[in-house]
C-alpha cells in the first residue's frame, strides 16, 4: 500500500518536532498540545484555508481535529541545544498569535474560534513548561 500525502506530511513534521532522535530522552522545552473541537457557531474566527496553509500545516489542523495533536520539548524562540516547532506548528502559532493578539512563549492556554475547510472549530493551545522526558 502506496503511503498517503498525509503519512508523508506526518512522518516530515515528526522528525523536526522536539525529542525524535532520542525520545526517551530528557529534554529542555515545553509540550505543546493542540486540539479543535466543532462548535456550532463563532464571531470572527480565524480562517484556516487549506489553499492557503502549507501541507504541514494541514496535517497539524487535521491532527487536532482527529484526536491531539503533541508536539515535545517545542521552545518558540529555540536557542543553542533547544528544539523549536514543526513547520505546520509554527505557521498555525504565528497565525494564531496575530489573530489573537496572544504570545506563545508567555501564554501557556489559547482558545479561540476557527474555520477549517467549512467548519467552524474551538481551537485550544496548551503549553506545558518545563522539561519534557
Amino acid at each position: 500500500m502506496r503511503p498517503t500525502r498525509r503519512d508523508v506530511c506526518t512522518l516530515a513534521a515528526a522528525a523536526v518536532a522536539g525529542c525524535v532522535s532520542d525520545p526517551g530522552a530528557s529534554c529542555r522545552g515545553a509540550t505543546v498540545r493542540v486540539s479543535m473541537r466543532p462548535i456550532s457557531s463563532a464571531e470572527s474566527p480565524l480562517l484556516l484555508d487549506p489553499a492557503s496553509l502549507s501541507a504541514e500545516a494541514v496535517v497539524v489542523a487535521e491532527t487536532a481535529i482527529e484526536d491531539e495533536h503533541v508536539e515535545r520539548c517545542v521552545s518558540w524562540e529555540p536557542g543553542r541545544n533547544e528544539t523549536g516547532p514543526s513547520t505546520g506548528l509554527a505557521e498555525l502559532g504565528d497565525r494564531i498569535e496575530s489573530h489573537a493578539g496572544v504570545d506563545l512563549t508567555t501564554d501557556e492556554h489559547v482558545e479561540l474560534d476557527v474555520r477549517f475547510r467549512g467548519e467552524t472549530y474551538l481551537l485550544s493551545l496548551d503549553v506545558e513548561s518545563g522539561e519534557t522526558t
